[in-house]
């Protein structure tokens, strides 16, 4: 949980439980459902975990991570569009899609529709080439261990409730 909720001009949203609306979690950070005060609209704030504020390597880790994820330019994946810090705490914004993750509908209703899956394992095939493609602009480090690594939840686009990240068509009908 983070130490604020407000983040420069992003303003991180409550469930109606009043818990925070948290949208995933990893390794680097917790990525929240925020508002942006200043355009007005809701966005995904990755904020760093706490625990890596007294790393360098892992706050170095961490803007690495924006950065290559603000290069990537793919139908299926959210803009990154500002990268901030409030009290040496990290964190970046991108553009909120509205969606259901692979992972969330098979949880809940099982396996995919054969057609289905090869029209999402294309997408992923495609998004490791955007992925591969960025990965050789950045600069090389003599440490292994800084490799950049871009996690992505994958989204189904092809029925309107469940996202619409489709190639002209990745905003919500209600944006």
């Amino acid at each position: 949980m983070p130490e604020t909720e407000k983040f420069e001009h992003f303003q991180v949203l409550r469930r109606p439980d009043g818990s925070l609306w948290e949208l995933g979690r990893g390794a680097m950070g917790v990525t929240y459902k925020a508002f942006d005060t200043n355009l007005r609209c809701d966005v995904a704030l990755k904020v760093i975990n706490p625990q890596f504020l007294n790393s360098e390597t892992a706050r170095q880790r961490f803007l690495r991570e924006a950065r290559a994820a603000a290069q990537l330019r793919h139908p299926n994946v959210a803009s990154v569009f500002h990268l901030g810090n409030v009290s040496d705490s990290f964190f970046y914004a991108m553009e909120y899609v509205e969606g259901e993750t692979v992972e969330h509908r098979v949880e809940q209703e099982g396996s995919l529709d054969p057609s289905l899956a090869v029209r999402i394992t294309r997408q992923v095939a495609r998004l490791q080439v955007a992925v591969l493609s960025v990965r050789r602009t950045l600069p090389v480090q003599n440490n292994s261990k800084s490799e950049i690594s871009i996690s992505v939840p994958i989204f189904i686009p092809w029925e309107r409730p469940y996202g619409l990240c489709l190639p002209g068509n990745r905003r919500s009908k209600d944006r």
